[in-house]
């Protein structure tokens, strides 16, 4: 998977790019919990998307994508896992299982989205997961997946039942549509040699040829839905990772190797012959071995790998600044979502990063798949679903961070002329040939010296404190060194930097109301030393609260300078309790 020359990742001077137009807070306009699975009317002008939470699917008017509008919801009397729209009809799958992990149950519903009655149930044998509807119309196929109790034998395979994939047959109306299983047998799967295959997630091509992953089983199966037979089945198979973050240690560091189970998850189809595959990893072995290799895999439907991302998903991710280090150990960025869509004429795989609340676009062509942009999502995207004929692309999200106001949303983005907007600023690679690895940024000071070139902080996302080099002469900015600031007396959460007259750097460390100080450093922009370290004063200290020093400024000429720090927040006066103002301090 190619990337820039410059060893960053770019759009490669496309002049068509996705750009976000609208995001629907779920719970404020529908009052649902979450959004999980997303899909489209044929017209394109509503969404519709599945709340497990509440038991229930909602809609979204989409007819001005700029400004979707509540369509209400209705409830299910489950938890609903999957649906699909056939015209004016909605397929949903439904789990009554309810934690029956022995007897699993389910339904497959029709719903007519115009008047939102049901005007079908199919009862089901089994806890139904993914639904895929073939791109002609005469088929659909529900994934039986019957789920494994983590908390039986380690969660171990096999446990019985096993899963199951039925066709469905689109004849005439609902009244006349019929399920049918699909023969499964051949499949050869790692647990139990097949006795517990537990189907993932299916898609359909224009061949009428169905996809199925069986993700625990690291395994893939290709089924014809007219003859309901298993044409090919297949190992999913390891990668080998280098230059991977192995280690929870609030740091982020690309020295590590892996070899690593696939363990897919969303299949799709890229044409008649080949698919991807989205490598969450959801199994941990008898030998406490965990799978999921953090990327993405094109196979042929005979099984060959004709395309293996390796670690340049993840790459690109934490170019951006996504990496998510509270997942380093096992699955990285861990990709869930796949979806493919051709927009005017250009064939796109998108490649959803739950933990990393991005999407990766691919632009597929004959050197094969090139990055294209990164899309921002709200929290863990679960749908991703394509609508060419209205040139846009929906993401559904299915978290919420109530504290800081982000909520579960379904974000739109149109496709059209110009370059990607987002992201605004991201790292090149370092001597190893890995991105330099970055989270949040604080403070921004520029070089006196040089007219591009600005300097930022890494905040308190980190084990240790860094100075990071920026050029902003290119769009977008790119950074290009990272400084490691080195001999500090405590752990620095460091928010505001300046650039003395000598050229040394003064850094303000925000402390908090127990353990960590408030600090001043002026550090050796060489070597990140430090040179000098200031404390503020004992009647400071006494009465600092949270939200310390922040900002942070320099004058006077070399070895007279002055320095001033903002506190963030009011403090009490020294002396006066009562009294609390907020403060500038002058060193």
């Amino acid at each position: 998977v190619p990337a820039a020359a410059d060893g960053g990742r770019d759009d490669g001077g496309r002049d068509r790019a996705f750009e976000a137009v609208a995001s629907f807070d779920v719970m404020a306009g529908n009052g649902s919990a979450v959004a999980e699975i997303v899909d489209a009317s044929d017209d394109g002008r509503q969404l519709v998307y599945t709340d497990a939470e509440k038991g229930e699917i909602g809609f979204v008017d989409i007819a001005d994508p700029a400004r979707p509008r509540p369509g209400g919801v209705v409830a299910v009397g489950g938890s609903p896992t999957s649906l699909a729209v056939r015209g004016r009809h909605v397929v949903v799958a439904v789990d009554d299982s309810a934690g029956n992990f022995i007897s699993p149950s389910g339904r497959l519903l029709v719903i007519d989205r115009t008047s939102r009655a049901v005007v079908r149930t199919f009862p089901l044998t089994g806890q139904p997961d993914s639904v895929a509807l073939s791109p002609d119309g005469r088929y659909g196929a529900v994934v039986i997946e019957n789920q494994r109790n983590e908390d039986l034998n380690d969660g171990l395979l096999p446990q019985a039942p096993s899963g199951a994939l039925l066709a469905i047959d689109f004849v005439g109306g609902p009244d006349t549509w019929a399920l049918r299983p699909v023969d499964l047998g051949p499949v050869s799967a790692a647990a139990a040699d097949g006795a517990d295959l537990e189907p993932e997630f299916v898609d359909i091509n224009r061949r009428n040829l169905a996809v199925v992953s069986f993700q625990e089983n690291n395994h893939l199966a290709v089924v014809d839905l007219r003859r309901g037979r298993t044409t090919a089945q297949f190992s999913a198979g390891s990668v080998d990772l280098g230059q991977i973050d192995v280690v929870e240690d609030d740091l982020i560091s690309f020295d590590g190797v892996l070899t690593k189970r696939r363990e897919p998850d969303a299949v799709a189809w890229l044409d008649d012959d080949s698919f991807a595959t989205a490598n969450e990893g959801d199994y941990e072995d008898a030998s406490g071995v965990a799978g999921g290799s953090r990327g993405f895999t094109v196979f042929n439907v005979d099984g060959t790998v004709e395309l293996e991302s390796g670690e340049s998903f993840e790459h690109w991710v934490a170019s951006a600044g996504h990496y998510n280090e509270g997942r380093s150990e096992n699955k990285g960025v861990e990709p869930e979502s796949a979806e493919v869509g051709t927009f005017q004429g250009t064939t796109y795989l998108f490649v959803g990063s739950e933990r990393s609340n991005l999407v990766g676009v691919y632009e597929v062509g004959k050197r094969g798949l090139e990055p294209a942009q990164l899309l921002p999502t709200g929290i863990g995207p679960e749908g991703v679903k394509a609508v060419p004929r209205r040139s846009l692309l929906v993401v559904s999200t299915e978290t919420d961070v109530a504290d800081i106001g982000i909520p579960t949303m379904i974000t739109i983005y149109s496709y059209a002329k110009g370059a990607p907007s987002y992201p605004t600023i991201s790292s090149v690679d370092d001597a190893t040939g890995a991105p330099i690895p970055w989270v949040a940024l604080s403070g921004l000071a520029g070089d006196p010296a040089r007219s591009n070139t600005v300097y930022a902080v890494s905040d308190a996302f980190l084990a240790d404190g860094f100075v990071y080099t920026v050029d902003v002469k290119q769009s977008p900015a790119r950074i290009t060194g990272r400084t490691k600031i080195q001999g500090a007396s405590a752990r620095l959460d460091l928010e505001g930097i300046a650039v003395g007259p000598d050229g040394a750097w003064w850094l303000g460390s925000e402390g908090d109301a127990a353990a960590r100080p408030n600090l001043v450093l002026k550090a050796d922009p060489a070597t990140g030393t430090v040179l000098q370290e200031i404390a503020l004063p004992a009647g400071l200290v006494d009465r600092r609260r949270n939200n310390g020093i922040e900002g942070i400024a320099v004058t006077g000429p070399p070895g007279a300078e002055t320095v001033y720090v903002a506190i963030q927040r009011a403090w009490p006066n020294e002396g006066d309790v009562d009294q609390v103002e907020t403060k500038i301090g002058r060193y």
